[in-house]
């Protein structure tokens, strides 16, 4: 297929080839730009009912464009082949990026947001993305967050089984053998779907067999988020047993034990979006973003307030943060102290006298709240902290 022309794409490489089909690496010869280009297997549309609802649901992902989105750029059909156009991305995996470095906390909220705002966006147009887990996020090099395979919720789901039951271990080969496949069709026939890193996204009732909806979405959406603030995933396990059973039973760890400083505000909508019961849990994902933009206005809040810079503090750093504010209060103890009351004891020897210094220790602040990152001026003079407390 290299080399070869698809309509006006011209194939440069492959990609990766996954469960549906081949992903390459084209150049679009009328708009002079390179693209990525996904070649499906015939299988895939030659049911009715999939090519039905696999047109369906990429004209309704092709409508929407959004900067968090990998926007859909042009469909057609190569034989009886269909194949997918879009946007072609620089960059890594969200699951990669996580295990390639640490993630700081402002980092964390902005992907957090903006893929927010990508789900807000598929949901206000009637798509359920169906399968939101790390591995379909992508970071491009500027640390843009980009919400992958919109639109392939229904290859995802029920309308599979027919497919996965006749071909179960020969479509599920590659890199993308989890990324495109449903939960639905595959989950009894697919070895892959069975693996706990498919699982550990994938919201209660799903195990149980119910559809895909909004709110489903947004329990996968809280677990990604949880991994990216807290590094870890919000339900461990080594095999499909241990996930399932956490995710059916157990609470996830409190990401602010995890990760020291973290908002507090932000474990709470944590537990709100990974909620068991999908009655009690957050609804959508513009809540999502709306609680998320108001805990980085109150994180910012603090900076402005204090004039303190709040430094990007991942988990790793919060040792370092302790032993250095704790020599900063032996340090201002001291400083404070010598500028106190003094008591001169008188000697037997009037000429002699001997001060001793007894200092008084004073609250610097009255505010309610929490007192964070306090730092002494090169002078000594000065006293700056961040305070994270009640508007």
């Amino acid at each position: 297929m290299i080399g070869k022309t698809i309509g006006p794409f011209e194939v440069v490489e492959q990609i990766a080839k996954g469960s549906l089909g081949i992903l390459y690496r084209a150049f679009d010869k009328r708009m002079r730009r390179e693209v990525a280009l996904r070649l499906f297997d015939e299988d895939i549309t030659s049911h009715q009912e999939a090519a039905m609802q696999f047109a369906f649901e990429i004209e309704l992902a092709s409508k929407v464009s959004h900067p968090n989105i990998c926007n859909i750029l042009d469909v057609g059909t190569h034989g009886h082949q269909t194949f997918v156009v879009m946007e072609l991305l620089n960059g890594m995996s969200l699951h990669d990026r996580l295990r390639k470095e640490k993630t700081s906390i402002d980092q964390a909220l902005d992907w957090s947001r903006q893929l927010s705002e990508a789900v807000d966006a598929i949901h206000s147009e009637g798509i359920i993305h169906g399968f939101i887990y790390p591995r379909n996020v992508f970071i491009t090099n500027d640390n843009q967050a980009k919400l992958l395979d919109i639109g392939l919720s229904g290859l995802q789901s029920g309308i599979l089984d027919s497919i996965l039951q006749s071909d179960a271990g020969e479509q599920h080969a590659g890199s993308e053998a989890t990324t495109h496949a449903g939960l639905q069709g595959g989950l009894k026939q697919s070895l892959d779907l069975q693996s706990p890193e498919f699982l550990a996204y994938q919201a209660p009732e799903l195990l149980d067999e119910h559809q895909h909806n909004e709110v489903s979405d947004v329990f996968s959406l809280g677990c990604v988020i949880y991994e990216i603030a807290t590094g870890v995933r919000a339900f461990p396990g080594t095999s499909p047993d241990l996930v399932i059973d956490a995710i059916k039973t157990s609470r996830p760890l409190s990401p602010t034990r995890l990760v020291p400083f973290l908002p507090i505000s932000l474990e709470q909508q944590l537990y709100e979006m990974l909620e068991r019961d999908p009655k009690r849990r957050m609804q959508s994902a513009s809540q999502i973003l709306a609680d998320l933009q108001r805990i980085r206005r109150d994180r910012t809040s603090i900076s402005i307030k204090t004039g303190a810079h709040i430094p990007a503090a991942t988990s790793n750093d919060w040792p370092w943060l302790f032993a250095c504010v704790s020599l900063i209060v032996v340090l201002a103890y001291l400083i404070w102290g010598h500028e106190q009351q003094t008591i001169v004891v008188e000697t037997s020897n009037a000429a002699n006298s001997m001060e001793v210094v007894v200092p008084t220790v004073l609250p610097l602040t009255t505010d309610v709240g929490m007192e964070l990152h306090a730092v002494i001026s090169p002078h000594g003079n000065q006293f700056a902290y961040a305070w994270q407390g009640p508007n």
